[in-house]
Protein backbone atom coordinates (compact mmCIF):
# COMPACT_ATOMS: atom_id res chain seq x y z
CA UNK A 1 0.00 0.00 0.00
CA UNK A 2 1.72 3.67 -0.91
CA UNK A 3 0.34 6.33 1.41
CA UNK A 4 0.47 9.93 0.61
CA UNK A 5 -1.99 11.98 1.84
CA UNK A 6 0.02 15.15 2.96
CA UNK A 7 -0.58 14.69 6.55
CA UNK A 8 -3.63 12.63 6.82
CA UNK A 9 -1.43 8.87 6.80
CA UNK A 10 -2.91 8.32 10.29
CA UNK A 11 -6.34 8.78 9.87
CA UNK A 12 -5.89 6.25 6.80
CA UNK A 13 -4.35 3.60 8.73
CA UNK A 14 -6.26 3.96 11.56
CA UNK A 15 -9.17 3.14 9.08
CA UNK A 16 -7.26 0.15 7.90
CA UNK A 17 -6.20 -1.33 10.66
CA UNK A 18 -8.01 -4.35 9.90
CA UNK A 19 -6.57 -4.88 6.67
CA UNK A 20 -3.08 -4.17 8.44
CA UNK A 21 -3.63 -7.12 11.03
CA UNK A 22 -5.30 -9.72 8.35
CA UNK A 23 -3.48 -9.40 5.14
CA UNK A 24 0.30 -7.70 6.76
CA UNK A 25 0.34 -5.60 3.46
CA UNK A 26 3.90 -3.51 3.15
CA UNK A 27 2.87 0.08 4.06
CA UNK A 28 5.13 3.15 2.35
CA UNK A 29 3.95 6.29 3.52
CA UNK A 30 4.86 10.00 4.15
CA UNK A 31 5.58 11.43 7.57
CA UNK A 32 6.99 15.11 8.14
CA UNK A 33 7.24 14.89 11.67
CA UNK A 34 5.28 16.63 14.53
CA UNK A 35 2.71 14.75 16.76
CA UNK A 36 1.41 12.03 14.63
CA UNK A 37 4.64 10.32 14.53
CA UNK A 38 4.35 9.09 18.00
CA UNK A 39 1.16 8.50 17.19
CA UNK A 40 2.09 6.72 13.41
CA UNK A 41 4.50 4.68 15.21
CA UNK A 42 2.24 3.39 18.28
CA UNK A 43 -0.62 2.74 15.64
CA UNK A 44 1.89 0.81 13.71
CA UNK A 45 3.38 -1.05 16.29
CA UNK A 46 0.94 -2.28 18.07
CA UNK A 47 -0.38 -4.00 14.58
CA UNK A 48 3.02 -5.77 15.09
CA UNK A 49 4.92 -4.02 12.23
CA UNK A 50 8.30 -2.08 12.22
CA UNK A 51 9.23 1.20 10.37
CA UNK A 52 11.92 1.20 8.55
CA UNK A 53 14.40 3.47 5.97
CA UNK A 54 13.27 3.52 2.18
CA UNK A 55 15.21 1.98 0.47
CA UNK A 56 14.26 -1.26 1.78
CA UNK A 57 15.90 -4.15 0.82
CA UNK A 58 15.10 -7.57 2.30
CA UNK A 59 17.68 -9.94 1.58
CA UNK A 60 19.75 -6.90 3.52
CA UNK A 61 19.10 -8.13 7.02
CA UNK A 62 17.18 -5.16 7.41
CA UNK A 63 15.84 -4.25 11.11
CA UNK A 64 12.83 -1.72 11.89
CA UNK A 65 13.95 1.82 13.70
CA UNK A 66 12.85 2.65 17.14
CA UNK A 67 10.76 5.14 18.54
CA UNK A 68 13.32 7.53 18.74
CA UNK A 69 15.32 7.51 15.50
CA UNK A 70 11.78 7.85 14.03
CA UNK A 71 10.84 10.96 15.56
CA UNK A 72 14.18 12.30 14.82
CA UNK A 73 14.72 11.66 11.22
CA UNK A 74 14.47 14.29 8.99
CA UNK A 75 13.28 11.61 6.39
CA UNK A 76 10.42 12.14 4.74
CA UNK A 77 9.47 8.60 3.34
CA UNK A 78 9.34 5.41 5.09
CA UNK A 79 7.87 1.59 4.42
CA UNK A 80 6.03 -0.01 7.41
CA UNK A 81 6.82 -3.77 7.42
CA UNK A 82 5.57 -6.64 9.26
CA UNK A 83 7.56 -7.60 12.20
CA UNK A 84 7.73 -11.06 10.97
CA UNK A 85 9.24 -9.97 7.35
CA UNK A 86 12.16 -8.78 9.12
CA UNK A 87 15.57 -10.56 9.25
CA UNK A 88 16.62 -10.74 13.16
Amino acid sequence: IKIDTEGNELAVLQGAVRILQEIKPKVIFESRGGGDRIKLFNLLHSCNYGICYLPWKPMNNIQSIGLNQFLDSSLTNYIAVPESSLKI
